[in-house]
């Protein structure tokens, strides 16, 4: 039996809620399938429409609705059969791929309705890095020889721009990554150095490297930033030191999707075993100060809380802070002898005044799952508020030949017919009004919830995956 501890970050606002139901569909034969995305910077939420579902394949979407906080919506695609898209960093374009029974037929981006054909094979299937793109260019990431998994100790990192206008291509190598304050003698060595890009909202890239020290109570992050010419243009350092406990391995949700660029580390004691996996960072839009933060554990590897740090874009230290999960029964302690590793979930969103963290665990497999909340002051770190909350983790048939079938993602049960996402337990715990609402919903059979915390309120998706899909907006 295995034991997974989770950790979600949101960085949200907890005031005074108005709600509102800002889209609403019916679900049947026909029209079987609703999926959805937020756009942070847009403060929308898109939902994507599929028709004719079979029993063994995901149908394709054929309709793209962008829905504004007033329930106010704007159709994006419009009857065009397409088998995904994904918006830009800075949510001010589109890409996606239309599909031609099980093959892609050709890539597209819209920009301001207007709407670019991508015939380029290199780039059709462009789905290395999901948002790699904006209103002018797509960014691919690759060695000499055009592969996507990188040893940056002995190959360069070739950057290649598509220029989605003039349908033309440039590739120029980056400068290189300083790869020697990674391999010290007081560093662990792994096998192979991991590295993390980042596609940012001003048109540049970074590169992420970190160094753990081999008693494991130090790291460095390092932020490498270029321009889009190769050009190393900034190279930030965020330190961590941690005074009683140890830094944690686990598993981070935000490299999942750059795991192709994360080999095995060479200490196989702690899974998951990727050089990059113990800590995690986030940065704030509007001041660019950066927040680290991660799991710590004894000298037994058994984990006892969480730490978070405050630095300044240049990597002076504001403030750190080390919150401790250990309440009997709830934390840490009740399963110590049946953890085996932990897990990293970032919500993006940040309020001005207040940073919210969620530490969630499951034990067995599938059972008791318990959630902790901590309302941290911004400013200074200190806790406002903390509140806990469980559940019961079951399973759903929820795909099908590696298809999700389901119109919300929610596997956490809370009453008899009420199941729920990890970020909408958040939100029950978080929002009183929402918590009401979830357990109000009157409905024969099972209703599923999956939500969206942001600064401006939480965005909550309810289905019965069946009848019925609807949007609440609970406004801040």
């Amino acid at each position: 039996m295995k034991k997974i501890i989770t950790i979600c970050f949101a960085f949200v606002c907890v005031s005074a809620t108005a709600q509102i139901t800002v889209y609403e569909s019916n679900l049947d034969k026909v029209k079987s399938l609703i999926k959805y995305d937020y756009l942070p910077f847009k403060n929308r939420l898109v939902v994507l429409e599929a028709f004719k579902r079979t029993s063994t394949v995901r149908p394709p979407f054929y309709n793209a609705i962008s829905i504004d906080e007033n329930g106010k919506s704007e159709l994006v695609i419009d009857n065009e059969k397409f088998r995904y898209f994904n918006y830009s960093s800075k949510n001010d374009a589109l890409k996606g791929i239309y599909q031609d029974g099980f093959d892609a037929k050709e890539g597209f981006v819209i920009e301001n309705s207007k709407k670019q054909i991508i015939d380029n094979k290199d780039f059709i299937n462009f789905n290395q890095y999901d948002n790699f793109f904006d209103d002018k260019y797509i960014v691919i990431l690759t060695d000499d020889k055009g592969k996507g998994s990188i040893n940056i100790e002995k190959k360069d990192i070739y950057l290649t721009k598509y220029d989605i206008a003039k349908k033309t291509m440039n590739t120029v190598a980056l400068e290189k990554v300083d790869i020697q304050r990674l391999q010290t003698k007081d560093i662990k060595t792994p096998k192979r150095v991991s590295f993390r890009p980042i596609f940012n909202t001003d048109s540049n890239i970074e590169i992420i490297t970190k160094s753990i020290s081999k008693n494991n109570n130090s790291s460095v992050l390092y932020r490498t930033i270029y321009d889009l010419n190769g050009k190393k243009i900034n190279d930030y350092a965020y330190k961590t030191t941690l005074t009683k406990g140890f830094l944690s391995y686990f598993a981070t949700f935000s490299t999942t999707q750059n795991e192709i660029n994360a080999p095995d580390n060479a200490d196989t004691s702690v899974i998951p075993t990727k050089d990059l996996d113990f800590n995690e960072f986030y940065v704030d839009n509007k001041t660019n100060e950066v927040y680290v933060y991660g799991v710590e554990m004894n000298s037994k590897k058994d984990p006892i809380g969480f730490y978070i740090n405050k630095f300044s874009r240049e990597g002076n230290l504001i403030w750190e802070k080390f919150y401790p999960v250990d309440d009997d029964k709830k934390g840490f302690n009740d399963f110590k002898l049946l953890w085996k590793f932990s897990s990293i979930y970032l919500y993006e969103f940040m309020d001005d005044d207040n940073v919210v963290i969620s530490i969630s665990g499951e034990k067995g497999g599938m059972t008791d799952l318990y959630n902790h909340f901590f309302v941290i002051d911004k400013s200074s770190g200190k806790l406002v508020k903390r509140s806990f909350m469980s559940g019961d983790l079951r399973t759903r048939k929820m795909y099908a030949y590696g298809e999700d079938m389901n119109s919300v993602f929610a596997q956490i049960k809370i009453g008899t017919d009420r199941y729920c996402s990890r970020s909408t337990l958040i939100a029950l715990g978080l929002n009183p009004k929402v918590d009401k609402y979830v357990r109000g919903v009157v409905k024969k059979g099972d209703v599923f919830f999956d939500s969206f915390i942001t600064s401006k309120g939480v965005w909550l998706m309810e289905s019965d995956d069946a009848t019925y899909f609807k949007v609440t907006l609970f406004k801040e």
